[in-house]
């Protein structure tokens, strides 16, 4: 009668997992159109990974400089409205966009745009939140970085096209999905695009809201200033510090009056420090606040890439890429200096501040289910090495369903990621009369020791606003693998 017992009451606990994981389930659908739907072509995690092979050549070349490589081998995956699409369809948006070729930029980019803005696959999103199904089998979205850089290049594109009503929602759409922040601090902290809207405001003489966004970009530029990010830093591990010592001390007193910890920062003094921050660099910002119409846009080093941690892969973490140079100065036409303006667009920041996604709990639920079969399975497989006859088989059968369910459980987070984007986007704004202008970028390390020169020339026409992309190529030219070597980034047997 005990072993009964026994047997009856870890496959009792089984059960209540599957059927936690069914309702899980059900509990995700929503309304989608069907019409949408049915277009969009879905990939098995084995497919993805085979294109993101591909798609790591096209990188490498990026990174090299040799843009016109990148649709070579990355067309004939933006073809069909798949999953994988619109990611796809950045990249090769981008490589466009260092050539300054801004037509097929934009055709690629704002094809993306609206994809990311309408594309919604059900089936792939409700198997992305239960157990059995990958996460990277949803159709690609973008962290709110991603998608607000994607807002900003299109905005850019229509505000050269004058089209300044499509440019503004594109500015805005993008600080919405910049305020997808976890910390209050760094919500709506993408300087360039409130300075593109007070741009967009300016073309429109509406000088009220002109001023306004200018003052909200130069509090992001202060609020995203590395002094003020490694004090914001100190004052959050002193308050977690205090938090600690005094719960230590209420466990040696036995206090029964346990109060919840609060992680306040003093912000009166930064805000304080902020503005000393607006005030003492408005000669270094300030021609990004004069009229002007012609910006450049200088695309410094690469942008984090993402990992996978955690005993199933389940956690998603940002590797950086940091660049050895970090300061730049531009010659233009051999007549005048003028400084890159670093603070407004440090894509580097804007990753890995956000702060964790819904889906990361999602995951994380998911990964202690997969844990938590697999423990069983082995409950039940040391019991059957006790029973005997029919009890021992019907152990080892509940044991090998239980690991059986385990091993189908996919965990992995989804580390696609747009790649072709730079670390920092630097600005100068200049007043260009219609030409050929010759340009010369001097790079510098850390120490301001002259590392390269690198000549540009850009076309002006008469428009009211234009801007051009000059993207630096890698210091030192990385060498593309052979199909048989090039790593896969979803580490799968194919």
């Amino acid at each position: 009668m005990l072993k009964f017992k026994m047997l009856i009451l870890p496959t009792l606990a089984l059960s209540l997992m599957l059927n936690v994981g069914c309702e899980s389930n059900t509990s995700k659908s929503s309304a989608i159109n069907k019409n949408q739907t049915s277009m969009i072509q879905r990939l098995t995690e084995e497919e993805i990974a085979k294109q993101e092979m591909v798609a790591e050549k096209a990188r490498i070349n990026f990174y090299n400089g040799n843009y016109d490589q990148v649709p070579k081998l990355l067309d004939p995956f933006c073809e069909k409205p798949t999953t994988n699409q619109p990611l796809y369809l950045c990249e090769v948006g981008t490589s466009y966009l260092a050539q300054n070729n801004k037509t097929a930029a934009q055709k690629c980019l704002l094809e993306a745009y609206t994809s990311l803005e309408g594309f919604f696959d059900t089936k792939s999103e409700k198997k992305a939140v239960s157990y059995w199904g990958a996460e990277a089998e949803k159709v690609y979205k973008g962290d709110p970085y991603e998608q607000a850089t994607l807002s900003l290049f299109t905005g850019l594109l229509f505000l050269e096209n004058g089209e300044i009503d499509n440019a503004l929602a594109c500015f805005k759409n993008g600080q919405l999905a910049d305020s997808m922040s976890n910390i209050e601090q760094t919500q709506s902290d993408y300087g360039l695009l409130q300075c593109m809207e007070a741009k967009c405001y300016e073309m429109r003489n509406e000088p009220d809201n002109q001023k306004q966004f200018e003052t909200l970009a130069k509090n992001s530029f202060a609020k995203s200033h590395p002094y003020i990010r490694a004090m914001r830093t100190s004052m959050i591990a002193k308050k977690k510090a205090e938090i600690k010592k005094n719960q230590e001390q209420q466990k040696k007193s036995k206090s029964k009056k346990n109060q919840e910890p609060i992680l306040d920062i003093d912000y009166e003094k930064l805000n304080k420090l902020e503005d000393k921050i607006v005030h003492g660099y408005r000669s270094y910002y300030g021609p990004l606040m004069k009229p002007y119409n012609t910006l450049v846009l200088v695309w410094i080093g690469r942008s984090p890439e993402m990992q996978r941690q955690g005993r199933y892969g389940e956690t998603r973490i940002f590797i950086k890429n940091p660049t050895p140079e970090t300061h730049f100065e531009v010659l233009l036409n051999e007549s005048s200096w003028h400084d890159v303006i670093h603070g407004f667009s440090n894509i580097d920041y804007q990753a890995t501040t956000r702060n964790g996604r819904e889906m990361d709990n999602v995951l994380a639920n998911q990964a202690a289910f997969k844990k938590g079969t697999h423990d069983m399975a082995n409950v039940f497989f040391e019991a059957a090495k006790d029973a005997e006859g029919y009890g021992a088989l019907i152990l080892l059968g509940a044991g090998l369903i239980a690991e059986g369910i385990s091993q189908a459980t996919n965990v992995k987070a989804d580390i696609r990621c747009w790649k072709t984007l730079p670390e920092n986007l630097g600005v100068i704004p200049l007043q260009l009369l219609p030409g050929q202008h010759q340009i010369q970028l001097d790079c510098y390390d850390v120490s301001l020791n002259h590392s390269r020169s690198i000549q540009y020339e850009i076309n002006v026409d008469d428009k009211p606003f234009q801007f051009f992309n000059l993207v630096i190529p890698t210091m030192d030219a990385i060498d593309i693998p052979s199909d048989s070597n090039i790593s896969n980034p979803y580490e799968i047997d194919i």
